[in-house]
């Protein structure tokens, strides 16, 4: 750009008492997702993510109609969202007009998913190689975003949502703890939101003890492919 960016809307995202956050996926390229089909034109047509004019215009889009926060989709270390993110999104000229955001671990792009019972599919959290991916991912996280102004903390503890959630198995409780711990050694408190509430999901006994890992809960989608549903 040489020219600065003119917004087209007021910023109206800080304004209000109540905090509105929506999906953002910094993954499209000439050679990423468009490809896959889609149903009408973007506005702003086959857009690229890394386009600095076209984050402006979302950051304008979302800020002057009372949208504060992306939770932003993170596929791990030196990844094209990662990239997108660090060097793109944080360094654009209106960033500091939306001040937050969260990052989204998208845990079925960065651990393995096995099935379990015929069609149920899980991420074993006793995998030594899931343990020591998640594991390492936050290390970078925390390194990389905790420490910038626009990322979201609740009081001073940076959020993560951790997609899919309650595909979770083996020792929960315990990789959970080793993440806030190591966390907490670079000088953080994690504020954890599990994605658990989905329309299966029955309120079990061992069911309470796992939600009670989290500081917060979300219904990230609620499809599903089960007619009677």
């Amino acid at each position: 750009m040489k020219t600065p960016y003119i917004r087209q809307f007021e910023n109206i995202a800080n304004s209000k008492d109540i905090l509105i956050s929506v999906y953002y996926y910094p993954w499209c390229s000439s050679y990423r997702h468009w490809q896959e089909g889609f149903k009408g034109i973007p506005l702003l047509g086959r857009y690229d993510s890394q386009d600095q004019i076209v984050i402006s215009k979302h950051i304008d889009y979302a800020t002057g109609h009372g949208i504060g926060v992306f939770i932003v989709s993170w596929w791990g270390t030196n990844s094209f969202e990662d990239v997108t993110i660090r060097e793109y999104l944080l360094k654009n000229p209106l960033i500091n007009n939306i001040n937050l955001q969260i990052i989204l671990y998208e845990s079925t792009g960065r651990l393995q998913v096995t099935k379990e019972n015929g069609n149920e599919i899980i991420i074993d959290l006793d995998d030594p190689t899931n343990r020591s991916v998640l594991l390492n991912d936050f290390n970078h996280l925390a390194d990389t975003y905790f420490n910038s102004p626009q990322y979201l903390k609740i009081g001073n503890s940076p959020t993560i949502q951790l997609y899919l959630a309650r595909i979770f198995k083996g020792d929960g409780a315990g990789v959970i703890s080793s993440l806030r711990k190591q966390v907490r050694d670079r000088g953080y408190d994690l504020y954890l939101i599990g994605d658990l509430v989905y329309w299966q999901n029955l309120i079990t006994p061992s069911e309470k003890e796992r939600i009670k890992l989290y500081d917060a809960l979300t219904a990230y989608n609620m499809h599903t492919n089960v007619q009677e549903i």
